[in-house]
């Protein structure tokens, strides 16, 4: 189980933690894998608990008054609806609207007091802790590591995808975790761009016969393979050899649509990049 930042970079063996620790993982990470930016969750301010409680009377006319002992969190006064304007109930169908609601529901973080006309509502509201993002190539990520590694909470991961208008997808986690959780957690986003770089950097093509206009295959070419794939059995040389002329064809005539060299009788056509 990994606990903290130092345990963190003692599991991936690349770096102590140093001032500088933050920056030289990062850099590595991006440097020796698939390319992916790596910033730090740090908490700038401390999560809170804050205790409230509201006091419901019965009016004389049978009306629910609230008194709310201290500021109400706003989205406290709103579910409980505190304040004339909001409530729309007696004292009687709003007592028992909260005792419905807190029999129907388990590990509420709020509790009441119903003693003849006066309901007593008690609870805490939690508020988060208030995350930042210090990114490896932050100045902080440089020289401050020492002074933020108590203060880090978790890590954040992603990437972009060259040729895309898009990013890959980034994953969190928060201390603790499992060195197992976080190495599945690289592989999936590893996965993730390298299938969407071949998507975006590829070309798709159809081959058709000009003479009636049939199509024969659709092709895709990734860029930096050998040789495209296509809707043809891979032991079908003679699709191959067509399909690689007609890549050939439109990366040297730099157009959309023209026939294919040596093989008179078929037309070439680039396709749009499929969306899915």
């Amino acid at each position: 189980m990994i606990n903290n930042l130092k345990e963190f970079f003692e599991s991936q063996g690349i770096c102590e933690l140093n001032e500088a620790a933050m920056y030289q993982y990062g850099r590595a990470l991006y440097k020796y894998t698939f390319g992916p930016w790596t910033s730090y969750l740090v908490e700038s301010a401390p999560a809170q608990d804050i205790e409230y409680s509201i006091i419901i009377k019965r009016a004389d006319t049978g009306g629910a008054i609230f008194a709310p002992d201290g500021v109400i969190p706003e989205d406290i006064a709103d579910f409980f609806m505190v304040g004339e304007d909001r409530n729309e109930y007696t004292f009687d169908e709003y007592a028992e609207l909260i005792v419905k609601f807190a029999d129907e529901h388990d590990n509420l973080d709020w509790d009441y007091t119903l003693i003849s006309d006066t309901l007593v509502i008690t609870g805490i509201h939690k508020i988060p802790a208030t995350v930042s993002n210090v990114y490896y190539e932050d100045k902080a990520a440089s020289n401050d590591t020492l002074t933020l590694a108590d203060k880090c909470v978790g890590i954040k991961v992603g990437s972009i995808i060259e040729g895309a208008d898009y990013d890959a997808t980034p994953f969190e986690l928060y201390f603790p975790f499992e060195e197992e959780e976080y190495s599945e957690k690289l592989d999936e986003l590893a996965s993730e761009v390298e299938q969407e770089w071949k998507k975006n950097n590829s070309l798709y093509f159809s081959i058709t016969e000009a003479a009636t206009g049939e199509t024969i295959s659709y092709n895709r070419w990734v860029s930096m393979d050998d040789e495209p794939t296509g809707n043809w059995a891979e032991d079908d040389k003679e699709s191959k050899e067509l399909a690689i002329a007609a890549g050939n064809a439109l990366w040297e005539a730099d157009l959309a649509d023209t026939d294919i060299p040596g093989h008179p009788g078929y037309r070439v056509k680039e396709e749009e990049k499929p969306i899915y």
